[in-house]
């Protein structure tokens, strides 16, 4: 082990018993002398500088080598590999805010004046400050501050930098940030350029690790990195590109809002511009369903059927939900009337009431029919409403009939799909307005009238023309069943009855069921005859 000592008047070298072994008259100025292999022939060697002389001294095995400095050395020499070419470089700082790096032979690498620097640097260390496997030069500075400084042999690093994406391949419906990463190990990434369009970076494309992207749009990004030397790497194209679709898929239906009388074809129709239709969801009368294509319903029962439906994309966007509604009638109408089948003295208005749940009614028809007294038009009227020979329908909802008779009403409804009703009949209408008259048409229990003679009494009461048989003194009450409608009265010859008989029965339209009072006579037949009321 030798020691180095530095004076005013030179450098000394030792051994390890105080015995000098060298001497040398360098004008140091009692600066540090830095120990290191700097010739590479395993032993250690002495460099110092002199700001006075301007020059680097290296004594080496006992021998002295120098060479110029250029600038003025105030800061102690540091030893290193700072280029990593596997030789040693020598360093320091002058008292004019330069510093200077010279290889092993004295040749200048490196000289760089320090912005914000003032007077002198003093110590110097060669580190791997950030671990990176790059040598840094650490100086002091006369201001307070430390300086570090990185240096790279241009000629010996040529491998680029490595630059990867964290682009992934799925849609997305909000903006998306890309980071570019990118590695040099040896000098480190100066910059990052890119573009999104899909087009060939240059020097002059934009510069950064991070890219914003908001626009509904498909992005192709291609990259490149540079290092603190120039190497460039080769255009890097991501994976996957960047996909944004922030718009929601748009759904229609071709409904037409009209009712229908046969079965009903609904569609519905799902659109994306971007991402493309994924789900199309549809709800019909609660029923919840879902397609990855578009629908075609078929709807065959009657009714409102409601339709709820919305659209989802591949981006997740959903669209608001939407309805439409499809209409089946297949039902004709149903119309009732207010005839009582009574007898009136006065005109009477009969009111026809139509009723239609599905597309609603329409038109309302009706015809007004007097009905014959005799057999033969009875049954002509009855034949012509069978085989439908029956013409003159009137459109209305309100009767009236003014004319004394017996009148049949016969109607029918038709909704707005044209669903026709089946033909309806009232019961009569039955209009007796004048005044009973006395003489030849009033008539007493018992009046003999000629057999030949027919005629139609209003209000006309009936006396039993069915045979009752009963025993002397038998009193109580007994029914008769008389079937509803108009009757032709006509006389016997030769009647048989009672002065005192009280057998009547009332004729209505309905059917009526009379209670008959026999009182006390004597076993007999009554015979039908007619009393005007």
């Amino acid at each position: 082990m030798e020691i180095v000592a530095v004076s005013s008047g030179g450098v000394y070298i030792f051994d390890g018993y105080g015995n000098e072994l060298y001497r040398f008259g360098i004008n140091s100025n009692t600066a540090v002398p830095a120990i290191g292999d700097v010739d590479r022939d395993g032993i250690n060697d002495v460099v110092i500088a002199s700001n006075i002389d301007k020059k680097i001294y290296i004594i080496s095995n006992g021998s002295l080598q120098e060479f110029s400095s250029t600038g003025r050395i105030s800061s102690n020499i540091a030893l290193g590999d700072l280029n990593r070419d596997g030789n040693i470089e020598i360093a320091g700082g002058d008292i004019y805010n330069y510093i200077y790096i010279w290889d092993r032979t004295g040749a200048l690498l490196e000289r760089q004046k320090v912005s914000g620097a003032i007077d002198y640097f003093s110590s110097a260390l060669i580190t791997d400050l950030e671990r990176d496997g790059n040598k840094e030069l650490i100086l002091g500075n006369n201001n307070g501050n430390i300086y570090a400084f990185t240096y790279w042999n241009l000629s010996a690093e040529t491998t680029p930098p490595m630059t990867t994406d964290d682009v992934g391949g799925a849609w997305h419906n909000s903006s998306v940030t890309v980071t570019l990463t990118a590695v040099d190990m040896d000098t480190g990434v100066e910059a990052t350029y890119y573009t999104v369009d899909g087009t060939l970076p240059g020097m002059n494309s934009p510069i950064g690790n991070v890219i914003h992207l908001s626009k509904d749009r498909i992005y192709t990004i291609r990259y490149f990195s540079v290092d603190n030397v120039g190497n460039a790497e080769d255009v890097r194209t991501t994976v996957n590109q960047v996909k944004i679709d922030t718009a929601p898929p748009s759904t229609y239906d071709d409904a037409d809002n009209l009712w229908h009388s046969t079965a009903v074809a609904l569609n519905l129709t799902a659109s994306d511009s971007f991402s493309g239709v994924a789900f199309l969801y549809y709800i019909v009368d609660g029923t919840e369903n879902n397609s990855i294509g578009n629908v075609t319903l078929n709807f065959i029962e009657e009714g409102v059927h409601t339709i709820e439906y919305y659209s989802m994309d591949y981006a997740g966007n959903i669209e608001s939900r939407k309805s439409a509604l499809a209409k089946l009638d297949m039902t004709s109408p149903s119309t009732t009337d207010d005839a009582d089948g009574l007898w009136h003295n006065s005109n009477v208005t009969i009111n026809l009431s139509a009723i239609d749940n599905g597309s609603g009614v329409n038109t309302t028809y009706y015809k007004v029919t007097q009905v014959s007294m005799s057999p033969l038009g009875s049954f002509v009227s009855w034949l012509s409403g069978i085989l439908g020979l029956e013409e003159g329908f009137t459109e209305g909802n309100t009767v009236l009939i003014s004319d004394d008779g017996v009148f049949d009403i016969s109607y029918y409804s038709i909704d707005n799909l044209g669903n026709t009703e089946e033909l309806k009949t009232s019961m009569e209408v039955k209009i007796d307005k004048s005044t009973p008259q006395t003489g030849a048409s009033s008539y007493i229990n018992g009046t003999v009238l000629d057999y030949s003679t027919q005629e139609v009494i209003p209000y006309a009461k009936v006396t039993t023309n069915t045979s009752i048989t009963a025993t002397a003194n038998e009193t109580g009450f007994y029914s008769l069943l008389l079937d509803s409608g108009s009757y032709i009265l006509t006389a016997e010859s030769d009647p048989k009855y009672y002065v005192n008989s009280s057998v009547m029965v009332e004729v209505q339209v309905s059917e009526v069921v009379q209670d008959i009072e026999l009182v006390k006579k004597p076993t007999g037949t009554i015979s039908g005859s007619v009393k005007n009321v």
